[in-house]
């Protein structure tokens, strides 16, 4: 069975697969690459990447186990396979911050709805049995997410900016008995939200707790409650008794959700003011989110720019004047873009306009040198997508923010 997170090394790329089928067959028979034993002596490399305790999907992918899913590999492979392997932890970092937000050493799916942002931890929390009956207000699960650490990494952090989690515990046959639990930083989903949610949010291999009771005494019935299977399918299984010891269906892992308020990304933004202050120790004229957000967007690029080029495997020395254009270009944007907002836009309003033009010029010359360093074999095609989003994204901020400029 291929386990999380796999993909199909080949001599020039790495290919990762989709979320929610980490089957290698799947992903070469997408490639259009027939897997068998000649191809797997010449062309590519089943390998994975599992995280220390397979269910918890930690972000720290250096702690990661690498493994080669295969007896007989390339000669290419065998040649160098350090080489091989820092670039499949590389991809798989790139598609960790492509598809997640990371925080608190997960990773999260965020998902806006009425006026608040969920947070769906991506893998799962822990795995343990429900609770006494099927009534999660005073279930050991509860209990578990109000006393762990990352309950008060979260509290510490973002204090009174967290809106605290509300559970209707209404059973799936319309009964209230259990009534509604409110003030939680951490909880696991009702039915509901997640029907509501699931669209989009990726599937994960493990079953997991959803607090939404099949019957309650009412019905004289308190023992199952509803769990999400590996497939995505909602069933209802039996919470206590003779089946905890069936650890992946009948004791399921926590799929954990906090609420946060969007005061919370106010204070953010304002964060990030306060950061480029301490930073360059210069004084940022009164400009509007967006504006901050496109310098803080620079800094981002700037870091990844720097850590993929300074990675001597992917840029050996012998492309020296490529990594020194990368790197010039990237400064590039962000040096036009904090002379821009010293501008005056009363006083120096063409100059403002002519420096943020120049950034947006940089990013399309930086954009391609990545193309570049792709055609020539130094990076892989998910290093790619996420460094091109990193630069366009900048790119069309700039547009935005000149276009507002010319008419005030």
């Amino acid at each position: 069975m291929c386990e999380f997170k796999s993909g199909i090394i080949f001599k020039n790329r790495v290919e990762l697969a989709p979320l929610g089928n980490e089957s290698h067959s799947s992903l070469l028979e997408n490639l259009g690459v027939e897997d068998n034993e000649f191809n797997a002596s010449k062309k590519f490399v089943r390998a994975e990447l599992i995280p220390p305790e397979r269910y918890v999907i930690n972000s720290d992918i250096s702690k990661w186990t690498y493994k080669v899913d295969q007896d007989i590999v390339p000669e290419w492979y065998s040649n160098d396979p350090e080489r091989y392997e820092e670039e499949f932890r590389e991809s798989v970092k790139d598609f960790m911050n492509k598809h997640f937000k990371e925080e608190f050493g997960y990773y999260w799916t965020n998902v806006q709805m009425d006026g608040k942002i969920y947070h769906f931890m991506y893998g799962v929390l822990t795995n343990m049995s429900f609770g006494i009956n099927n009534n999660y207000a005073e279930s050991s699960v509860r209990k578990y997410l109000k006393e762990c650490k990352l309950a008060k990494d979260i509290k510490c952090k973002y204090g009174n900016s967290i809106t605290p989690v509300e559970n209707n515990l209404l059973s799936m046959d319309g009964f209230n008995d259990y009534g509604v639990v409110k003030d939680d930083v951490l909880s696991i989903p009702t039915f509901d939200l997640f029907r509501k949610c699931g669209e989009k949010l990726p599937l994960i291999n493990y079953p997991h707790w959803l607090s939404t009771p099949n019957q309650t005494k009412s019905r004289k019935d308190s023992s199952c409650v509803q769990v999400v299977g590996g497939d995505g399918v909602v069933d209802c299984i039996v919470a206590v008794g003779a089946f905890v010891g069936f650890v992946r269906f009948l004791s399921p892992n926590l799929k954990s959700v906090y609420l946060v308020d969007n005061v919370l990304w106010r204070r953010r933004q304002n964060n990030a003011q306060a950061l480029f202050v301490s930073l360059r120790r210069t004084k940022l004229s009164k400009i509007g989110v967006i504006y901050v957000e496109v310098i803080t967007k620079a800094i981002d690029l700037m870091q990844y720019t720097y850590s993929v080029t300074a990675n001597k495997k992917r840029y050996p020395a012998k492309y020296k004047m490529l990594i020194e254009r990368i790197q010039n270009e990237c400064m590039n944007i962000y040096d036009f873009l904090m002379s821009a907002n010293r501008m005056q836009i009363n006083a120096e309003k063409q100059k403002r306009l002519d420096l943020q033009t120049r950034s947006i010029s940089s990013c399309d010359k930086l954009s391609c040198y990545v193309e570049l360093s792709m055609n020539l074999n130094l990076i892989g095609s998910d290093t790619v997508e996420h460094w091109q989003k990193k630069i366009c994204d900048i790119k069309y901020m700039t547009i935005a923010w000149r276009n507002k400029d010319k008419t005030r």
